[in-house]
């Protein structure tokens, strides 16, 4: 099989048998002599480094947890003042959802994590 520019093929020993498979943009072909895996090559486009350093989490309201349990899990995950927390919770509360923190997106990922711990519900956006 001629090798293309768009695949990087992988082979692997098999049986004697003419099969061929294709799975999500991913070709399985089995020969005779080996099994051909090509899978095409993917270009990631990286995300904009602007986008890495203004990230925000949002926490969303629910029907389980209390505003004592909300508030104290806000001080945990964004070491703020309880005052901030109390008005983070009312607005959580009144208007469905409210964003509890911005910054880097390795550090959104981190306060979310803190917050879900007790389930509350979260979203990292950007």
């Amino acid at each position: 099989m001629k090798k293309s520019a768009r695949y990087s093929p992988t082979c692997y020993d098999c049986d004697n048998s003419n099969k061929s498979f294709n799975l999500a943009n991913i070709t399985i072909r089995k020969t005779n002599m080996a099994i051909l895996i090509e899978k095409p090559e993917t270009t990631v486009a990286l995300p904009d480094l602007e986008v890495l350093e203004h990230a925000r989490v949002l926490l969303y309201n629910d029907d389980w947890h209390t505003f004592d349990e909300v508030i104290d899990q806000l001080i945990i995950a964004i070491h703020c003042t309880e005052k901030t927390a109390e008005n983070m919770a009312w607005t959580v509360h009144t208007k469905g959802v409210c964003q509890v923190f911005e910054g880097n997106l390795e550090k959104c990922f981190e306060v979310s994590a803190v917050l879900e711990e007790i389930e509350l519900k979260t979203e990292v956006s950007f």
